[in-house]
């Protein structure tokens, strides 16, 4: 299955990092990219 992450998605992922915990920040935007990643088109696509 094929996930679209569109502007209203990505604004909240963005609020979703500003507001977290400091503590957990790295682990938000390592969760963030990892969702980017697999939503990046690929060649095969």
């Amino acid at each position: 299955m094929r996930l679209t992450l569109n502007e209203p998605g990505l604004a909240a992922l963005t609020l979703l990092i500003a507001e977290s915990d400091p503590k957990a920040k790295d682990l938000m935007v390592r969760l963030t990219m990892n969702l980017i990643a697999d939503t990046a088109p690929t060649p095969h696509d």
